[in-house]
């Protein structure tokens, strides 16, 4: 098994969230971001070692939200981003972190354009490491581990505004 970054995202129609990912992983230069199967949902995106996370979280994050209001449709994308171990099986990625970044992903419509999950240890590196653009002011605790976000920045009205002063 190799560790890597997971990327998540569904939320609207097929066609849709093609033109999406293809959109935002040009924009983050993420060429050798590889998607699973395009017809499973929601879909998952690995990338091999060595890259910047930090910077990677923050460019598909910011990179999806401008998608996101760009397209002037309304849509409620939800985007999540986990690392840990893969492995390739015939041509699609398996393994804890391709499942766990699955699941992060699964729920129903949100009242945000854009909700993004990140587990918490690739959550806590961003916010040590830091990354330009990142909007860490808007992330809360989420379920256990997790952090949330709901962009452009509100939260839903069953929220308690819970924050973590530590994380920013």
């Amino acid at each position: 098994m190799i560790r890597r970054l997971c990327v998540s995202m569904t939320g609207c129609a097929p066609d849709d969230l093609e033109a999406l990912i293809a959109e935002v992983s040009a924009a983050a230069q993420l060429e050798r971001l590889l998607w699973n199967d395009s017809v499973a949902l929601p879909r998952v995106g690995v990338l091999p070692p060595g890259f910047d996370e930090s910077r990677v979280v923050a460019d598909l994050v910011t990179g999806t939200l401008a998608a996101v209001l760009r397209s002037g449709k309304s849509l409620s994308v939800r985007l999540a981003l986990h690392e840990g171990p893969t492995f390739l099986s015939g041509a699609e990625f398996g393994g804890p972190a391709v499942e766990t970044v699955r699941a992060m992903c699964v729920g129903g419509r949100l009242p945000a354009p854009l909700t993004v999950v990140i587990s918490g240890r690739l959550f806590d590196d961003v916010v040590a490491i830091g990354a330009e653009g990142f909007p860490l002011r808007s992330f809360r605790p989420s379920a256990a581990g997790f952090w949330r976000a709901f962009l452009p920045d509100r939260q839903p009205p069953d929220s308690d505004g819970a924050q973590n002063d530590d994380a920013g």
